[in-house]
């Protein structure tokens, strides 16, 4: 006799509570997980051995006696599955694979030649190679592999040949088949109009295209659910920005949401890679930046590790002072706008960040509560995170790894928009149901 379709969804569901349950709270015995369920231990039992088999868990030692024979934990098995998060800056690709609770298991940079940009074709067929030879030095195989998260600087959308090319209100993270188009940006050379098509005919993998804001902003959310409301200011080497709502990073309709780079803060002397004029990009990139240093004859990057290190010998080299004050000039504009649309934290982050320090922090402050008396802010409401580039691989990697525990509802951040459903995984149906 065949199981009814409401045994079989019982048992997944048992299964998937199981796994949870040992996710969010390791070194959990077969008794306890019974008690804390209210599943029989018969039930906790099969469970058990069935995510054993699919080395989903794995034994954790054995816990503290309360009189009787020594019970024997379980926790979820880190690297049962990784994600692979690709932050592309041109010739330069940075790599993060990330195991099941997101901890990254490498961060590596790849140098590809010049003459990859030449085109879709030439750089995604020279990045392959790289790729695999970089798994296989940590030995990572590719069927423990969920997929290839490929995060981007432009905006993602999502376009349907067949309706003329009209944009349609969804994800960017959906079936490799669907047309994944990539706005607007320098992203690589000559390469500027991307799809997801060009990148997946040349990976058997799973592949998938996020923002590399949007990257950001889920891995800092991954590590502080707790933010709930925020902008996040990425001062790479383009200037990037996402706002989180209730604890989700907004998308919008097309992919363009929370696109703070190109709020206007200046006049029209400075054209932006948009094709408007006075966009923050233009002045709170790390590249534009740089490029006014240059051209005033000092090292800003130089500067700003000693302004870190050693800021009494720093404050003589006076253009360089004046060139970092109009950067924190212009940033305050930009979060003061930002203000108005959103109230909560303001996340710094990105390849800038760790250069700034406490004074910085106080004139950016102070500057952006002169342009926004009505709604100022406290030092409480800026998060310094100062990590590098490495925070839009390790983001990219997780939407995978979100998407593999939202298939047991376990999840710690649910991201509506990078779930199970709409995101393709390189997993065994099996691996999600019960036998």
């Amino acid at each position: 006799m065949e199981p009814s379709y409401t045994q079989i969804t019982l048992k997944e569901l048992n299964r998937k509570k199981v796994f949870a349950a040992l996710y969010r709270e390791p070194r959990l015995s077969k008794t306890l997980l019974a008690r804390n369920l209210e599943l029989s231990l018969t039930t906790v039992d099969n469970n058990i051995k069935s995510l054993l088999q699919a080395n989903l868990i794995v034994p954790s030692g054995e816990l503290r006696s309360t009189g009787g024979r020594k019970a024997t934990g379980y926790e979820v098995n880190a690297q049962a599955y990784f994600g692979v998060g690709i932050f592309i800056l041109g010739t330069q690709v940075l790599v993060s694979a990330v195991d099941l609770f997101g901890q990254p298991l490498f961060t590596t940079k790849l140098k590809l030649p010049a003459s990859a940009l030449e085109s879709n074709q030439v750089y995604f067929s020279t990045l392959k190679p790289h790729l695999s030879k970089l798994l296989n030095s940590h030995n990572l195989t590719n069927d423990k592999c969920l997929g290839l998260s490929f995060a981007l600087q432009g905006t993602v959308t999502v376009s349907e040949p067949q309706t003329n090319n009209a944009t349609v209100a969804a994800t960017s993270a959906v079936m490799p088949q669907t047309d994944i188009r990539v706005d607007y940006g320098q992203l690589m050379g000559a390469a500027q109009n991307t799809t997801l098509a060009d990148i997946q005919q040349h990976f058997t993998l799973p592949c998938t295209l996020c923002h590399d804001s949007k990257a950001a902003a889920f891995a800092e959310l991954w590590e502080n659910p707790h933010i709930n409301n925020a902008a996040l200011f990425l001062l790479n080497h383009n200037f990037g920005g996402a706002l989180i709502f209730s604890n989700m990073v907004h998308y919008g309709n097309k992919g363009r949401g929370g696109l703070i780079e190109h709020l206007k803060v200046g006049d029209n002397s400075r054209q932006c890679y948009c094709g408007n004029y006075g966009c923050l990009e233009c002045y709170c990139s790390q590249q534009q930046l740089t490029e006014q240093g240059e051209q005033a004859g000092v090292d800003i990057l130089a500067f700003l590790q000693k302004h870190k290190e050693h800021k009494a010998a720093a404050a003589k080299d006076k253009t360089s002072v004046q060139l970092w004050h109009e950067y924190l000039h212009y940033l305050a504009r930009g979060i003061s706008n930002v203000s108005h649309l959103i109230d909560g934290k303001i996340i710094i982050t990105g390849a800038l960040a760790p250069y700034f320090n406490e004074d910085d922090l106080q004139v950016l402050l102070q500057n952006c509560n002169e342009h926004n008396p009505s709604f100022a802010l406290n030092a409480s409401d800026i998060i310094l995170s100062p990590r590098s580039d490495s925070i839009v691989a390790d983001g990219a990697g997780r939407y995978l790894v979100n998407a593999f525990l939202e298939s047991f509802n376990t999840n710690p951040l649910r991201d509506l928009q990078y779930n199970a459903q709409t995101l393709k995984l390189n997993v065994a149906e099996s691996v999600f149901s019960a036998d």
